[in-house]
């Protein structure tokens, strides 16, 4: 979809309104576009989680995506696509944070709310909590980690939940 010289002319005074300062119409046709991208990028995401809520009313259980698409886990990162991705009311996952979550590992909250918890990365982001530091305050029992195993039995990830940890708060 093409700007019309009409919208830059608008976008190029709205950025000087905002920012004070004017830029040329390339530049304006430029972020305008990129602009555009982005909010139609966000509307098709919009419309395919849509789609995913409208499908569990079929599946309540949930059901694996079928779209050849590549996802992340928002728990552990790992990436998937079709069979490996399982959606539910939680919202997608991998499946061995889905079986975390069968075998109450970890709670709903985990993937509903991502400020409900910490990795050992987001410690040593939020508070300065190196790694090696973070792993010898739960040797001495004042961190609780949450360790999720994969399918095969084996450690894979952990997280430090906000209600196991009230000093972390």
């Amino acid at each position: 979809m093409q700007i019309s010289d009409e919208r830059v002319e608008e976008f190029k005074q709205i950025y000087k309104k905002e920012f004070g300062k004017e830029i040329s119409d390339t530049e304006a046709r430029e972020s305008a576009q990129n602009l555009l991208n982005y909010v139609k990028l966000c509307y098709d995401m919009h419309v395919e989680e849509y789609k995913r809520k409208a499908k569990l009313k079929d599946n309540p259980k949930g059901f694996h995506y079928d779209d050849n698409g590549i996802y992340s886990c928002p728990i552990c990162g790992k990436q998937m696509c079709n069979t490996e991705v399982w959606y539910d009311e939680c919202g997608q996952k991998c499946l061995d944070c889905q079986d975390n979550l069968n075998k109450k590992r970890i709670p709903k909250s985990v993937f509903k709310n991502r400020d409900s918890w910490y990795s050992y990365w987001s410690l040593e982001s939020k508070f300065g909590l190196k790694k090696k530091e973070a792993r010898k305050l739960v040797k001495e029992g004042k961190l609780k980690t949450r360790i999720l195993k994969n399918r095969e039995g084996h450690n894979y990830f952990e997280l430090f939940l906000i209600k196991d940890n009230p000093v972390l708060k």
